[in-house]
């Protein structure tokens, strides 16, 4: 799929949690229709029948409620506007590598589902324009490739729009799962999808979104058939034998969504990212008891970084640091107190399944438990025989060390981007700011946190995407002393 296309749909204005559902028009599409698609006429599919959907997720995704299914209407935009001038980047060009002297810039992309545009609660063509290292390198006049879905196919994978339909009356948001022209290959025995190949012949982004979840779906296959199954360890490799100019790094590998909520991902032990605020300096191979049994300080992402390091692999780029997601829109949605109501309202005490529960997560039980329109004896969490799954919230200890994960993952990040001499983009501030609705953008938009997000509120819109992409702009411009012209991000701003 050629980068200049561009994919919009009739919900666009209304796809954050916030909305009024009154205002939400569902699209209603007569098959077969046919559009226009960059001078391509592109019938309009219905994948219904190939995907066998029963409505569950079929895939790990920050959106529970999907209550049926829907189509999307394709309306074609206006490609990306090139920037207002082509900068110069001879100050970070690699010519010291033989191998990449008088070729064409090149920037890799790799890490986690920021980069990729996974938003909206999947991954489809229009995200993947909008992500940061596509901006990037479109303000920066450098050809980038990724992984788009054939033109036909151009929703893409899990998508899922606002629905006015609420037959709990509950308080959650409920989301219809778009089916027509899918990116769908088929869907296995345990309802996981296979998606189709792509055509794309060298991938530039090799970001990917929940790589556990992704890479049983074929997503890892899909960018990478050498390296399917992402981990620290599988870094080095792809840095490797993709040389480039310039490298976006952002390493939550284990996906922005499932970190945050296992925190064993960034804090635990053995096979573990435990962090390191000192970064390598002092790092030992401790395997503990027994063989292959690695012990408290093992780290894969320190691994990684060592072997970067002692290969020179990354010459210029920048890494992103992890922001704080606990303030997202998804995780304060529904409140504890909301919870509590409810087992005093139906006069039920002792019952929640987690103690110390500090954020709810919007799933369909919590919903139910919440839902006006639901019978009692259907209501999980308020008899004991019927109690709510652990798994709809998320709870911490006291320790400071729990509480400061984030943080100390944060100054690890610092320490082995100086390690490599690349900036840091600091992306944990940038949230926080937004949260506090004290961002103001260099066009003197104040952001709020509803246009920063995405329908599922938890990865950025395509608004948000320009955002941070301006912000690592600015820091590869002081850093490098480059002239790359910032994003006019007021198109981007749909809501």
């Amino acid at each position: 799929m050629r980068s200049k296309i561009m994919i919009t749909t009739l919900l666009a204005a209304s796809l954050m949690l916030s909305c009024n559902p009154k205002e939400i028009l569902e699209p209603v599409i007569d098959f077969p229709a046919f559009v226009v698609i960059d001078g391509d006429t592109v019938k309009t599919r219905d994948d219904k029948s190939k995907t066998k959907l029963k409505y569950a997720n079929y895939e790990f995704a920050p959106i529970y409620n999907v209550v049926g299914d829907t189509a999307i209407v394709f309306k074609q935009e206006a490609g990306l506007k090139k920037p207002s001038k082509v900068p110069k980047l001879d100050k970070i060009k690699n010519n010291e590598d033989v191998d990449l002297k008088g070729k064409p810039f090149r920037i890799v992309a790799i890490g986690d589902g920021v980069l990729t545009g996974y938003r909206d609660g999947g991954l489809f063509n229009e995200g993947m324009l909008t992500s940061l290292p596509n901006l990037l390198a479109n303000q920066m006049g450098v050809e980038f490739n990724q992984p788009y879905f054939d033109t036909e196919d151009y929703s893409g994978f899990n998508r899922r729009v606002r629905t006015n339909q609420n037959f709990t009356g509950g308080p959650i948001p409920k989301y219809k799962v778009v089916l027509n022209n899918s990116g769908i290959e088929t869907l296995e025995k345990n309802n996981k999808a296979i998606l189709k190949s792509t055509k794309t012949v060298r991938i530039d982004n090799y970001a990917t979104p929940n790589v556990e979840s992704f890479d049983q779906s074929g997503f890892g296959k899909r960018i990478a058939k050498d390296y399917a199954g992402f981990s620290f360890s599988k870094m080095p490799d792809i840095i490797k034998a993709n040389k480039a100019d310039f490298y976006i790094i952002h390493d939550v590998f284990q996906g922005l969504f499932e970190s945050y909520f296992n925190l064993e991902h960034i804090g635990g032990s053995g096979n573990s990212t435990r962090p390191r605020p000192q970064g390598t300096i002092g790092y030992k191979i401790n395997y503990g008891s027994g063989f292959g049994n690695p012990g408290d300080d093992y780290s894969q992402r320190i691994e990684a970084y060592i072997k970067l390091k002692e290969n020179k692999s990354i010459k210029r780029g920048v890494i992103l640091n992890k922001p704080d997601l606990f303030d997202a829109p998804y995780l304060n949605l529904i409140k504890v107190d909301q919870i509590k109501a409810a087992y005093e309202l139906y006069g039920i005490l002792n019952t929640n399944p987690v103690v110390g529960m500090a954020y709810v997560l919007p799933t369909g039980e919590i919903d139910s438990l919440l839902g006006k329109n639901v019978h009692p004896s259907l209501k999980k969490g308020i008899n004991k025989n019927n109690k709510l799954n652990e798994r709809n919230f998320i709870s911490f200890n006291n320790s400071d060390y729990t509480k400061n994960l984030i943080l100390l993952s944060n100054q690890e990040t610092e320490s082995l981007a100086k390690e490599l001499n690349i900036p840091v983009v600091d992306i944990y501030s940038l949230y926080k700011a937004i949260h506090r609705s004290a961002y103001i953008s260099d066009d003197g938009q104040k952001v709020t946190v509803e246009a920063f997000y995405s329908s599922d509120g938890f990865y950025p819109s395509a608004y948000g995407q320009a955002i941070i992409t301006n912000e690592t702009i600015k820091v590869i411009n002081r850093f490098y002393s480059t002239d790359i012209p910032l994003i006019d991000i007021r198109p981007f701003n749909q809501k």
